[in-house]
């Protein structure tokens, strides 16, 4: 038994926490994801201080982002998933005959970061006893496109190995941009 102290036993509880902003009828706080793009050096210098995520004009939606998940002990489809990225990334970045060393220690550069062009897949794996995720995204008409041509769904979603993607659901900027491209 835990011994209670008489005078914190005597106080009253503390007065509920206030109603979330949705339950009082107002629209709840919602930052965008966007903050975790990197900027170029001279925006962040240009840019206000303060929110600026409202003043700026929404960019066009080209990224799609993809999600595999399978089994942990699946080494043909993570070899092909791996594979298929290095080759994808190696060929964006123009390091014909490059290795996956290559973009293990590549970094991007500020201008590579914000380059909307840049046809790369970013994203990172995570692993558990059980499963594996990739959390993948890259230009939705070229890089995502390739991705889907070499590793093509062959069968629905099962309970081994599900692929949750959609090609016409786009994003305006990259998320997984801080993980380079290894």
């Amino acid at each position: 038994a835990v011994p209670v102290d008489p005078k914190k036993a005597a106080q009253p509880a503390p007065a509920p926490a206030p109603a979330p902003a949705a339950a009082a009828g107002k629209k709840p706080d919602v930052k965008p994801i966007s903050h975790l793009q990197p900027k170029a050096a001279e925006d962040k210098a240009a840019e206000p201080i303060g929110d600026s995520h409202s003043q700026r004009a929404p960019l066009k939606e080209i990224f799609e982002r993809a999600i595999y998940i399978l089994p942990y002990r699946s080494p043909e489809l993570v070899q092909r998933i791996e594979a298929a990225v290095r080759e994808i990334n190696l060929k964006a970045l123009g390091l014909t005959g490059g290795t996956e060393r290559d973009l293990n220690t590549k970094v991007l550069s500020k201008d590579e970061a914000v380059n909307r062009d840049l046809d790369f897949i970013g994203g990172f794996e995570l692993i558990d006893n059980e499963v594996r995720m990739f959390f993948l995204e890259g230009l939705g008409a070229k890089a995502m496109r390739m991705l889907e041509d070499k590793l093509p769904r062959n069968e629905p979603n099962n309970e081994a190995v599900r692929i949750l993607k959609n090609p016409d659901i786009l994003f305006g900027e990259r998320i997984f941009i801080p993980f380079n491209v290894s």
